[in-house]
């Protein structure tokens, strides 16, 4: 009985998963609450991988779904931490430009150091 309710609960969570990795939305969303639903979706996943590594599962197939569970949780991991250093670079960016900017109002604009005589 239990094997049943574990397999039902893996096989709709690597569902889940792998349809969000691999980008098969139906509906376009803004990418705030994308990686909230991954974030989500990574969270159900690690409970479930920790909730099987202390059960002892004897058939292959349930084995093979976690394998490809841990598969879909490194990759889900791995696209949003990819996501968040893209984000903090972007922050990064703005600042610069802003810093850039400040710079320039108050320090007249920028000219060249020689002057190649043209």
């Amino acid at each position: 009985m239990a094997e049943i309710v574990v397999s039902a609960f893996v096989e709709e969570t690597v569902s889940r998963a792998v349809s969000f990795v691999l980008g098969k939305h139906e509906k376009k969303e803004s990418e705030s609450h994308s990686l909230e639903r991954l974030e989500k979706a990574l969270s159900e996943l690690q409970f479930s991988l920790e909730r099987t590594a202390n059960l002892t599962i004897t058939d292959i197939s349930l084995l093979q779904r976690r394998k490809v569970l841990k598969l879909a949780y490194i990759n889900g991991a791995d696209l949003l931490d990819k996501h968040r250093r893209q984000a903090l670079q972007k922050d990064q960016d703005i600042r610069q430009g802003v810093k850039r900017k400040q710079w320039c109002k108050e320090n007249g604009p920028i000219r060249p150091y020689y002057d190649f005589g043209d």
